[in-house]
Order: C-alpha cells, then sequence, then structure tokens
C-alpha cells in the first residue's frame, strides 16, 4: 500500500477571484460544478488567458483526474471524473484537486478513485459540523496497493469491458424505449 502523493503529483486549486471570470473567451477553468460522479460536467467558465503563464501550477490536462473537495459526497458517490481532451490545459479553481497519475496508471488511478472504499475513507474525512470537506492532505494519504504493470493491464481491460457492455446495455435501452413510444403514438394516433 502506497499513499496516492508518492506516486501521483496532487494538485489542490487557486482562489481565483470571482471578477476575473468571464463566459466568453480566455482559459478554461475547472470549478467545482464541472466535477460529477465519475463524468465531467462541461460550462462556459474561463479566465484570462495570460493566467496560464502566471498560475501554471494550476494547469490540468487530458486524463488529470478532478476531485471535488468540497461536498464530494453526493448520492453516495464522491464526485470524481476525468478531463477530457476539451479542458486540456485549463486552471483549476479553489476546492477541486487533480490527481495527476503517470500515463500507465491513469485508469487503476481513476478506478481506486471511483471504488467504494475511497468512498468510505472519504465519507470518514469529510466528516464537519458545516459543510463536508476533503482536505488535500488527506487525498494525498489515500493508500492504494499497486501491483505489478500485468495485473494493473487486466483489471483496467476488464472494467472496460464491463464499461462496454454497460453502455451497449444503455443504448439497447434507449432504442427499445423509444420504439415502446413510437408505438405508442402511432396506437393513439399522435
Amino acid at each position: 500500500m502506497v499513499e496516492l502523493g508518492e506516486i501521483c503529483e496532487v494538485v489542490s486549486g487557486y482562489s481565483f477571484d470571482s471578477k476575473d471570470f468571464n463566459t466568453e473567451s480566455g482559459t478554461k477553468v475547472i470549478k467545482i460544478t464541472n466535477v460529477g460522479l465519475g463524468s465531467f460536467v462541461e460550462t462556459d467558465d474561463f479566465l484570462p488567458s495570460e493566467f496560464l503563464q502566471q498560475k501554471s501550477k494550476f494547469i490540468a490536462n487530458t486524463d488529470d483526474i478532478a476531485v471535488a473537495l468540497t461536498r464530494p459526497i453526493i448520492d453516495g458517490g464522491v464526485k470524481v471524473c476525468k478531463v477530457p481532451q476539451s479542458y486540456d490545459h485549463s486552471l483549476v479553481n479553489q476546492r477541486v484537486a487533480v490527481v495527476k497519475p503517470r500515463k500507465e496508471l491513469v485508469d487503476f488511478v481513476f478506478l481506486a478513485l471511483t471504488s467504494p472504499q475511497f468512498s468510505g475513507y472519504v465519507e470518514e474525512k469529510s466528516r464537519s459540523l458545516m459543510q463536508p470537506n476533503l482536505s488535500i492532505n488527506d487525498l494525498k494519504k489515500y493508500k492504494i496497493a499497486i501491483p505489478n504493470d500485468e495485473v494493473i493491464r487486466c483489471i483496467v481491460k476488464e472494467n472496460l469491458q464491463i464499461k462496454m457492455v454497460v453502455e451497449g446495455n444503455k443504448k439497447l435501452m434507449e432504442i427499445y424505449t423509444q420504439k415502446i413510444q413510437d408505438r405508442i403514438s402511432k396506437v393513439w394516433g399522435k
């Protein structure tokens, strides 16, 4: 077992001034509202482009893993997602952390951070009287087992296969739901 901070760079976001945000143009910014349960929610939030150079320590790239630090648990899951290609080279706002694993560990670390074990850890560490918060230090101290490369490849491959089956089933459900709705409309003459 190793601490996450030992095998990944873990960066906490910067407290940008609210007056610097806009919805028109500039550098995309990752805010807490972008971090969903396993998926990224795109928004129109930008900061001035010159902030990229001024705040280069707070840059996120494709496949970095974003973690919400404030109200990290919703509906029984932890707000964790991968940064999409469309947010490559974006800035990270306060109360969001970005985990930067080595390329070969991205999928494995993502699986670890979306696991029930991590959810339990976050729940334990983020208890407070007011608003639940996960500290950056607690995130860095989360322990994960890193098996050898062959085991990692097998785990990731198996998980990706399962995800493909689930996505295929979702697509089938959409198709059959539409067919049922079409048939009902035809029967009712609409």
